[in-house]
């Protein structure tokens, strides 16, 4: 059966397809026509993305951000070699153009009432527009009646969806009015569950965004189960931190101190960030080092900036001392042209 490509397995078709520019991180907007793809987030609830801003992993939706609020979640994957952020979300449909009859967008996915018929909004085979999913035939809409928003096909679903995703078991019974079906009633009344949010079965854990981590005083800062990040002098090793606290029984991470050159301490920091970013489960605690190295005031920005990317991909689980974050905020406001 051909496949429409605004259809699930048509989207997944032009990820593979365009796998390349997606993870060189183009602008993709146009393949979709600038549709938005609609999803479920870490924290249960609906977001938009463009055709670029995603792919799938096995059938798992893949989103790729630097959002500060998703970042915590990242799992390093097919762009472990860059910043970027990974995180798996449930699919869970695309704009179809359709609006109801109160102007809210239909996406695929939402339940609808339509010419009498209650059903999941999809595109089905080949066909070009969007239809009510039937247990024999499609009832595809012809822009002439009006269509009513019930909710979505997103309640009662499994957080399971967000490890191992199986699209056909968001498609409810289709034949309705059958013996163990489930009638129009039922699915209005379920669907109306789901209409502004997603219902997971139990409850779903309200989760506190991370946010990027500084600190004014290592001391009152610093945990037991931190790795206490710091610069060395070779060939002796001797450590290059403005403090390292002598009762910590933590582990910690040597870094070569770069050379004099900015290019050498942006491949540094480069590196540690990237390896960071790579273990989300493990927190980054960089020492200062602007005392030790003479680093003055007006030598700070320069620094910071070799480093800038741990502002820019929001990377939460590496704390840097407050100067640096106050350096990269003043360059984001004021600093990019």
């Amino acid at each position: 059966m051909e496949l429409n490509k605004y259809s699930f397995y048509g989207i997944q078709d032009l990820c593979r397809i365009h796998y390349s520019e997606i993870m060189e991180r183009r602008n993709l907007k146009s393949v979709l026509e600038s549709r938005k793809v609609r999803f479920i987030d870490p924290m249960g609830e609906f977001g938009y993305a463009d055709f670029g801003e995603f792919y799938f992993n096995g059938d798992v939706m893949m989103l790729v951000t630097r959002d500060e609020k998703y970042t915590q979640f990242h799992v390093p994957d097919q762009l472990a070699n860059t910043l970027w952020s990974t995180i798996p979300v449930i699919y869970a449909g695309i704009d179809t153009r359709f609006r109801d009859d109160r102007k809210q967008s239909i996406f695929t996915g939402d339940v609808v009432t339509y010419k009498n018929t209650t059903s999941m909004v999809r595109y089905y085979g080949s066909n070009e527009i969007p239809g009510l999913a039937g247990d024999n035939c499609e009832t595809l809409f012809d822009g002439k009646e009006a269509i009513h928003k019930e909710g979505t096909v997103f309640s009662n679903i499994s957080r399971e969806l967000f490890q191992w995703f199986d699209y056909e078991s968001l498609q409810w019974p289709l034949g309705q009015f059958v013996p163990k079906g489930l009638t129009q009633v039922n699915v209005i009344e379920r669907a109306r569950l789901s209409i502004d949010e997603p219902l997971f079965i139990g409850s779903f854990p309200k989760i506190k965004p991370w946010k990027r981590a500084v600190y004014e005083d290592l001391n009152d800062f610093l945990q037991e189960d931190d790795l206490l990040v710091y610069f060395i002098m070779e060939p002796n090793r001797i450590p290059i931190a403005d403090y390292i606290p002598e009762n910590f029984k933590g582990k910690g991470v040597e870094i070569p101190l770069p050379n004099g050159e900015i290019k050498s301490w942006k491949e540094t920091m480069h590196d540690f960030l990237l390896t960071a970013h790579n273990n989300p489960e493990k927190r980054y605690v960089f020492c200062d080092f602007k005392e030790s190295l003479n680093i003055t005031r007006n030598m700070q920005h320069e620094f910071a900036m070799t480093f800038y990317e741990w502002y820019e991909y929001n990377i939460p689980n590496v704390a840097f001392p407050l100067w640096a974050y106050l350096c990269h905020g003043s360059h984001d406001c004021i600093g990019r042209n």
